[in-house]
């Protein structure tokens, strides 16, 4: 390859940037990887890279820049961020102190949940998936419920006969987000008047015009209001 397609590639690749924290590093060096294989660097091309997409605080890069193979610069951080007992010491802790669930609405259930099935994947990466579904993470998990949910919850188990678990409390979770989704996109179609349309130009389904009209539509298709006089209307 002529040195200028060379450097054409070069910058045509786009590489992730790893800003130091351990619960990224596996993702961010495995996709790192991939890219290099994926496009056929050199170890030239690998050692400009890997170097321009570490961003920690300025002493580490400055070590960084120091080495002058990948191999040597893995090795070194492999040794900062590779320690999977250490990362299980972190995920495990987040899961501890994550806070409780205090606004109950479809966003803040999948935005618990979401947070659940990473924590989840990235101890399966470690090999730590026991742990990641022991009681002990269950636990904690339902201690963010408040109790009136934590009750709901048991009684759902029990109604569907299955076994309390992290497994079964995030199927239950997503569900409740899907019903209050729903329940929420009802509400405001009831409030801006999203009905489907009937053959009288009225909604199905729209709060009746309060005339007594045996077709339900809305005050504003109402025929009997549309004959009323100005003063009249004023009153309803």
């Amino acid at each position: 390859m002529e040195p200028k397609q060379q450097r054409s590639n070069l910058e045509r690749i786009k590489v992730p940037q790893f800003s130091g924290n351990i619960k990224h590093y596996r993702t961010w060096k495995r996709i790192f990887e991939d890219t290099m294989k994926r496009n056929y660097e050199n170890e030239g091309s690998q050692l400009a890279r890997l170097i321009e997409a570490i961003q920690p605080p300025p002493p580490l890069r400055y070590e960084i820049e120091c080495f002058t193979t990948t191999k040597a610069i893995w090795e070194f951080l492999d040794k900062l961020f590779g320690d999977d007992k250490e990362l299980i010491k972190i995920l495990m802790n987040d899961i501890k102190t994550m806070k409780p669930l205090k606004v109950k609405d479809a966003k803040s259930i999948r935005n618990l949940v979401a947070t659940v099935r990473g924590f989840i994947l990235r101890m399966e990466d470690v090999g730590a998936s026991d742990e990641a579904k022991s009681r002990y993470v269950f636990a904690d998990i339902l201690a963010k419920l408040t109790v009136e949910d934590q009750r709901a919850y048991a009684r759902s188990m029990i109604d569907t006969k299955k076994i309390e678990s992290l497994h079964t409390l995030l199927e239950y979770l997503e569900e409740e987000a899907k019903i209050m989704a729903s329940s929420q996109s009802d509400q405001r179609s009831s409030k801006i008047g999203i009905y489907p349309v009937n053959v009288d130009g009225g909604y199905n389904g729209a709060p009746g015009c309060g005339l007594g009209c045996s077709q339900q539509h809305g005050l504003g298709y109402c025929p009997a209001f549309k004959k009323m006089k100005v003063k009249e209307k004023w009153k309803w």
